[in-house]
């Protein structure tokens, strides 16, 4: 169990040791400013951000190190 962000990662990474895993997203609280207003720069966006440039990152890295499938 994890969260959408880091279920592709997690998946590639139990495929690598041969673990069939089956997936299980965590619920995620709802955005604060529904609408439009979510591309207003805001400290939660900001740090959503940061957390896909973390997968991002992340899955090149373990693609590098074999440990992503």
């Amino acid at each position: 169990v994890t969260s959408e962000t880091h279920m592709r990662r997690s998946l590639g990474t139990f495929r690598a040791q041969g673990i069939q895993a089956v997936p299980a997203i965590a619920r995620e609280p709802p955005p604060a400013m529904p609408g439009i207003a979510w591309i207003i720069p805001t400290e939660g966006g900001l740090n959503r951000a940061a957390e896909v440039w973390h997968e991002i990152l992340g899955l090149g890295y373990y693609f590098m190190r074999g440990w992503y499938r």
